[in-house]
C-alpha cells in the first residue's frame, strides 16, 4: 500500500514538472518567434480584436466594441471581449504595446488550455497519453501557427476544458461548487465565442 502511494505520488510530481516544462519550451520558442505585426494571416480579425484592446487600455471600457473598419457608426454586435479586457489589463501592468499584449495574452490562453487538455487526458488515459498530448499540442503546426495570434479562440477553448474538468470531477463526487463553475465557464466560451456552444452541446448531447 505504502510503495502504490509512493509511487502515485512520483507519478503525478513527474506528470506536474514535465508538463510545466514542456508548457515553458513552448513559451520561449513562441517568444523568440514572436511576429511583431498582426498584418499576417486573418489580418482583419486580428486587428479588430486589438482595436478593442486599446480602447480598453485608454480606458473606454465599453461593451460597444469600436469596429473602425466598417465606417461610421463605427459599431457592430460582436463577442463578449473578455479576451480584449485580461489584454488591456496585462498591457496596462506591464506597460506593453497593442500588438504585444494581444499576442501575449493570446499565448497565454494557448498555454493554459494546454495544460487543461493534458488534466484531463492524464485522468482518462495516464500521464504517458497526457505528455504526448500536450507535447503534439504544443508543437504541431497549427499550434505553431496560432498560439500566440491576436484571437479570441484560445479564451474559449480554455474556458470549455476547464467545465469539462469540473463536469469529470462532478461526475465521480456532487460538489456544487464544481456544479457552478462548469456553468459559468460554459457560459463564458458561448459568449466569447457563440460557435463554440454547437460544439459542447453535441458533446454533451451524445455523452448523455
Amino acid at each position: 500500500m505504502g510503495e502504490q502511494a509512493a509511487h502515485g505520488s512520483f507519478t503525478s510530481r513527474f506528470f506536474w514538472v514535465s508538463s510545466l516544462l514542456v508548457s515553458l519550451i513552448g513559451a520561449v520558442f513562441q517568444l523568440i518567434n514572436l511576429r511583431p505585426s498582426l498584418i499576417d494571416l486573418f489580418a482583419f480579425r486580428q486587428t479588430h480584436t486589438a482595436i478593442a484592446i486599446k480602447e480598453f487600455m485608454d480606458g473606454n471600457w465599453s461593451l460597444a466594441t469600436p469596429f473602425t473598419t466598417l465606417g461610421p457608426p463605427w459599431q457592430m454586435a460582436y463577442e463578449f471581449p473578455l479576451f480584449q479586457a485580461v489584454a488591456a489589463i496585462v498591457g496596462n501592468v506591464f506597460e506593453l504595446d497593442v500588438d504585444t499584449t494581444a499576442r501575449m495574452t493570446g499565448l497565454g490562453f494557448f498555454l493554459i488550455s494546454g495544460l487543461l487538455l493534458a488534466i484531463l487526458i492524464r485522468r482518462w488515459f495516464g500521464t504517458t497519453a497526457a505528455l504526448i498530448t500536450l507535447t503534439l499540442f504544443q508543437f504541431m503546426p497549427f499550434g505553431i501557427q496560432w498560439a500566440s495570434s491576436s484571437l479570441i479562440e484560445f479564451t474559449a477553448v480554455s474556458c470549455v476544458l476547464g467545465a469539462v474538468l469540473a463536469i469529470e470531477r462532478n461526475s465521480r463526487k456532487f460538489s456544487w461548487s464544481m456544479f457552478f463553475l462548469a456553468t459559468v465557464l460554459l457560459s463564458l466560451a458561448s459568449a466569447v465565442k457563440g460557435t463554440t456552444t454547437v460544439a459542447w452541446a453535441l458533446v454533451f448531447l451524445v455523452a448523455g
